[in-house]
């Protein structure tokens, strides 16, 4: 193995997750798009979907690079543990020269752990740990102490947020401390929507409306989306000329409910309901939004930002790092404020440029291999980014 990663170095990869679904965009579709398209041959190791309803094998032989999947996995909640050596015979025919464990904490990657061999670098990226939902049970116990096991067999650590680094390092000794780096999420700045990429029913709407405001996230029962809808109510009906797009429903309670409030407003005939939508379309949709709304955090808030798109959030969020308020969105403190923070959002005079260049840093162009180059250094300690926490 070479010290530095050049354009013409291929490296053996494997990434781990809980779960690989191909049609998404999160982290790690970002990321092996982004390895493969470098050159390196990646293996993805992952598990069946939960609620996958197409043709998985079909859509997993579309991608450019190979995912193996294990049936002996045991699923509780979101704790997912490999209990069959379908990984660990992968891992070792490949031969990997660096391993992306993917929120770890999920069990998967702890269980794949001593499978890594030892000549393999590690990276491990932590998102939203069990810790910051602020109940704390058995399993978040248990996980806390996988921990300091995963940072000591890393050669770095991804803390995909501020609050993450901060929890992270007080777990580890000071020595591990040093290989956390708060690098945020990847975003996949060669992927641009065309025309083609925006839904038929925003089309119509924007016919009918001058401008329009976006929520796009997947409904779950605890985003109270029902309750938020009621304010975005408000705020339309004092504004006749906008209209609202809601993406991410489904066939769950939680979507029938808000899907009625939605008919039964007043301003239904401005608002467009559709499912989860690929990675173009809610760029698209974010391209043609005057702003985007949240109440939780989301790899959404990324492709809001990147598109142009201001974003305004609930500030009991883990996301000061993205938000940057009056410069690329806005921070409401509870969901009284949230049509107050409309109205701002709705006069303020954005620097639609200035919002793009606001998650530059997380173009996975330049961050990936800025990743591989510094655990390949990390041996001898000659990269000064594992000391300097550089990477944002």
């Amino acid at each position: 193995m070479n010290s530095s990663i050049g354009a013409v170095q291929r490296l053996r990869i494997v990434v781990i997750c809980a779960e690989f679904v191909p049609s998404f965009s999160y982290l790690e579709n970002i990321l092996c798009r982004t390895l493969d398209r470098l050159g390196h041959d990646v293996l993805v190791l992952s598990s069946v979907p939960r609620n996958w309803s197409g043709d998985l094998s079909t859509a997993d032989a579309e991608l450019p690079f190979e995912v193996y999947r294990s049936s002996w996995i045991i699923k509780f909640k979101n704790t997912f543990l490999e209990f069959g050596s379908g990984f660990s015979r992968r891992i070792k025919l490949h031969d990997p020269d660096i391993v992306f464990l993917l929120a770890p904490l999920s069990g998967i990657g702890m269980s794949a752990l001593p499978s890594i061999p030892t000549r393999s670098k590690v990276i491990s990226a932590f998102s939203d740990l069990p810790c910051h939902r602020g109940k704390w049970s058995m399993s978040t116990l248990i996980k806390s102490r996988w921990v300091p096991a995963i940072v000591r067999r890393s050669s770095l650590v991804m803390a995909i947020t501020k609050e993450t680094r901060v929890l992270l390092e007080g777990w580890v000794s000071e020595e591990e401390r040093r290989k956390i780096q708060m690098t945020g999420l990847l975003l996949d700045f060669s992927r641009l929507p065309g025309s083609q990429d925006l839904p038929s029913q925003v089309e119509e709407l924007l016919e009918k409306t001058a401008s329009i405001c976006s929520v796009i996230t997947r409904v779950r029962p605890e985003k109270n989306l029902k309750e938020f809808f009621g304010v975005i109510c408000k705020f339309l009906e004092s504004h006749p000329e906008m209209g609202f797009v809601m993406a991410g429903v489904g066939d769950d309670a939680a979507s029938t409910d808000l899907l009625e409030a939605i008919r039964s407003s007043s301003v239904s005939d401005r608002c467009v309901t559709l499912p989860l939508l690929s990675e173009l379309e809610i760029r698209a949709v974010f391209e043609k939004s005057r702003f985007s709304l949240w109440n939780s955090v989301s790899v959404g808030i990324y492709h809001s930002l990147v598109s142009g798109c201001p974003a305004l959030l609930w500030n009991g969020q883990v996301s000061e790092h993205l938000i940057k308020d009056g410069v690329n969105g806005l921070w409401f403190g509870s969901i009284d404020e949230v049509e107050e923070a409309m109205e701002v959002a709705y006069s303020h005079p954005w620097n639609i440029d200035e919002v793009k260049r606001s998650v530059g840093h997380a173009d996975s162009d330049k961050l990936v291999p800025a990743l591989l180059d510094a655990v390949l250094k990390s041996s001898d300690g000659t990269d000064e980014r594992l000391a300097s926490n550089s990477f944002s």
